[in-house]
């Protein structure tokens, strides 16, 4: 079941494959043997971006390449047991600035386990370095961060001077072998950037940008309030919908924690991001700690203690929220397919990780 659209953007026409398979990205991960994880090898980072969700910068929780290959080994062994592929996304903190990370990408690029690595920087040193993570292999993607599409937007968020030494670094790599795709966080102060973010994504050589939506952790406690409200976040979705021409219930757009658009020569696909949290996905923390997903800050166990296949298994929070009546409010009797609602940001905003969403935008009062 397809919808193909022609349209015209940056002067060059964009072919439109919305499919049902394509928006449904990250279920069909789980139905094509896939299990997801962000590891997150490093605090230590050289900027300090205001909605930032980490506040500790320091040393101290990281591993020497030997633990790190301990966890590799035991995300291997976990993956061969179940029979399944791994997808992982290293990030940090800054990953370009930990010493191992090319030896733990180099052990995971040889294992038959590993499916597709990703790395995810601020992109303010990746041209260093770009030339020897075109080497490997497996690393399909570099993620770069950038918060705005202008000086102005971006460096209120990411810090004076950080578009400009960003933009030098991509327009240095942007015809490498790595595609490079735009990590953009939405929140009240760049939310207008969204209508022209597909022009300038691919003007400046992106293939393809994610949007995730902004959590008051870390850092971003201080600026609480541009946090979007959920509605708001629904009319990101239907902006870049309705941009292509292409139309969308807001019923069937609910249970997507992210947008990500791919550009395929001369196709544009969209995908949804559902909630990974006890599914097929996982966050890794510098020193081994396992959380249900990065931004839902509850550990449930570590793995330099335990086996991965355990953790997943027995754990009291996961297990929890595999059952959808364990759930408060309108989230317990939802009838959408497979939503279980943003459980990080009930447990971000209410402290509760089972409340109802506080920002679905089908609920009584979505908040902020």
């Amino acid at each position: 079941m397809k919808l193909i659209l022609y349209h015209n953007i940056c002067e060059k026409t964009i072919k439109i494959d919305i499919s049902l398979l394509s928006v449904l990205y990250f279920y069909l991960i789980l139905a094509m043997k896939r299990f997801y994880i962000q590891w997150h090898i490093i605090d230590r980072c050289n900027l300090r971006c205001k909605h930032c969700y980490q506040d500790n910068f320091s040393s101290k929780r990281e591993l020497d390449i030997y633990r790190l290959r301990k966890i590799a080994d035991n995300l291997i062994s976990t993956m061969e047991k179940w029979g399944t592929k791994l997808d992982i996304a290293i990030t940090g903190g800054e990953p370009l600035l930990k010493k191992e990370l090319f030896d733990l990408i180099s052990y995971l690029n040889g294992s038959n386990a590993i499916g597709n690595l990703s790395l995810i920087t601020n992109g303010t040193i990746l041209s260093d370095f770009f030339e020897k993570l075109e080497k490997f292999k497996k690393l399909k993607e570099i993620k770069i961060s950038l918060d705005g599409i202008s000086e102005k937007t971006n460096d209120w968020i990411r810090g004076k001077g950080t578009f400009f030494k960003v933009m030098e670094n991509v327009r240095k790599i942007r015809e490498g072998k790595i595609p490079l795709i735009l990590m953009f966080t939405v929140m009240k102060n760049n939310l207008s950037d969204i209508e022209f973010l597909p022009e300038f994504a691919i003007r400046e050589g992106f293939k393809g940008f994610i949007i995730e939506r902004f959590f008051p952790l870390g850092m971003g406690e201080n600026i609480k309030d541009h946090v979007l409200s959920g509605n708001e976040f629904l009319r990101v979705w239907l902006t870049l919908l309705n941009k292509f021409g292409y139309s969308a219930k807001k019923e069937d757009l609910i249970k997507y924690r992210a947008i990500k658009v791919l550009f395929y020569r001369e196709r544009v696909k969209f995908f949804g991001s559902e909630c990974i949290v006890g599914k097929d996905g996982i966050a890794l923390l510098p020193d081994g700690t396992v959380l249900p997903c990065r931004r839902f800050t509850l550990p449930i166990g570590n793995l330099l203690q335990k086996p991965l296949y355990e953790i997943w298994e027995n754990s009291d929070v996961l297990n929890l929220l595999r059952n959808k009546k364990n759930l408060k409010g309108i989230c317990k009797n939802c009838d959408i397919n497979d939503c279980i609602g943003c459980r990080a940001m009930s447990y971000c905003l209410t402290g509760n990780y089972l409340s109802e969403d506080p920002h679905c935008w089908l609920g009584r009062n979505p908040l902020i």
